[in-house]
């Protein structure tokens, strides 16, 4: 049986053509913070973790499908559609970087957001970063590439699929001597921000605040990140 997408892209290509400084990591949970109003103390879950690089600001427990990438770290091995946490168990949920959009469907991404809702308190909150469809689809090129510090040559294909809303990337990568690696890349549901305000709501969660990004801006349809933060109803 073939394996999801985001199984074999993580666990083999994931780190090779992405990486993040720690003052920008650092940056985000902050922002989370005040986005969230989170207390000290407050029991927060990182979804989709990776391999934790918000964990430590904000002070979480994470929960990611490779296990590799958690070892060492305050996290379980398990699936985003089945928490292994309690109900009512947490103050707060959170999804950083498009992993919310991954699955096969939009019902599966209704079951997920209701798995958030039921493992939150009575007004606890969640905050999904998404790539705003918007500016996506306004400034879409089929091809991009980029040179990394190594010399690496990176070339990204992109299609839109307009029928199921999804974005698909897939990857060349060319080193300095000339080694070619191809890579299936990801396959991301890009969601307008009324198709997720009524998918939060069917999960029993209410949108109050939409940013445009980490500095806090406000949403518009040039911001690059479309960044929710709901809470439970």
């Amino acid at each position: 049986m073939k394996t999801a997408w985001y199984v074999d892209f993580f666990a083999r290509d994931y780190a090779r053509l992405y990486s993040f400084e720690p003052e920008r990591s650092a940056r985000e949970a902050a922002f989370v913070r005040r986005a969230l109003e989170l207390r000290p103390g407050a029991r927060v879950l990182d979804l989709c973790c990776g391999r934790g690089r918000h964990l430590r600001e904000l002070q979480a427990v994470g929960i990611d499908l490779h296990l590799d990438s958690l070892r060492g770290l305050p996290a379980a091995c398990a699936e985003m559609r089945f928490l292994p946490l309690r109900s009512g168990a947490l103050d707060a949920v959170v999804s950083l970087f498009s992993s919310f959009g991954y699955l096969e469907s939009d019902g599966e991404d209704v079951r997920v957001l209701r798995e958030i809702a039921r493992v939150l308190r009575p007004g606890g909150g969640v905050l999904l970063d998404l790539l705003n469809r918007e500016h996506a689809l306004a400034g879409f090129v089929p091809s991009v590439q980029r040179v990394e510090e190594d010399g690496t040559l990176v070339v990204e294909q992109r299609r839109f699929d307009a029928l199921t809303g999804r974005l698909t990337t897939s990857f060349v990568l060319v080193s300095p001597s000339g080694e070619r690696i191809d890579s299936a890349g990801h396959s991301l549901r890009l969601y307008t921000l009324t198709e997720l305000a009524r998918m939060l709501a069917a999960a029993g969660l209410r949108l109050t605040r939409v940013y445009g990004g980490f500095e806090g801006e406000d949403y518009a349809l040039e911001s690059v990140r479309m960044i929710a933060v709901a809470r439970v109803t």
